[in-house]
């Protein structure tokens, strides 16, 4: 459907680098809400935005709906979340709340590893959060 972009691309290949500029290419105001899988990926992300002066807020660094929502009103260009974040409730009303893009743009949803999606070899045995309801959610 031609409301989603998808891209395919092998550890190493630079799917970061799309990821973090995205927001900044489509115009000011816009946001790039990213599910990374590891903290240690979220990290080095942050590390990135740092170093490309891109504004960035990493969630699980927050402490609580009330610092989100604090946080999301800066208009980052990039919000760094776990899956679990968008699988909890109060994540989720903050997150409905909110407008990540000014119209006509879409909400910019990037998820990184997405082969943790999958049901027989992905994550989704071990970390809950990436069960079938979230996606629902986040499409």
């Amino acid at each position: 459907d031609e409301r989603h972009v998808f891209a395919a691309l092998q550890t190493g290949a630079g799917k970061s680098l799309p990821q973090l500029l995205i927001s900044s290419m489509i115009g000011q105001g816009c946001m790039a809400l990213v599910v990374p899988p590891l903290t240690i990926i979220v990290d080095q992300l942050v590390t990135d935005c740092e170093k490309l002066s891109i504004s960035c807020v990493n969630v699980s660094k927050l402490g609580g709906t009330p610092a989100l929502s604090a946080a999301l009103r800066e208009k980052p260009q990039v919000v760094l979340c776990s899956i679990e974040m968008l699988q909890q409730k109060q994540g989720r009303e903050v997150f409905n709340d909110f407008k990540f893009n000014l119209p006509p743009h879409r909400t910019i949803v990037c998820i990184d590893e997405a082969q943790v999606l999958d049901w027989v070899l992905g994550h989704v045995t071990f970390r809950l959060g990436y069960e079938k309801s979230t996606w629902e959610y986040v499409r």
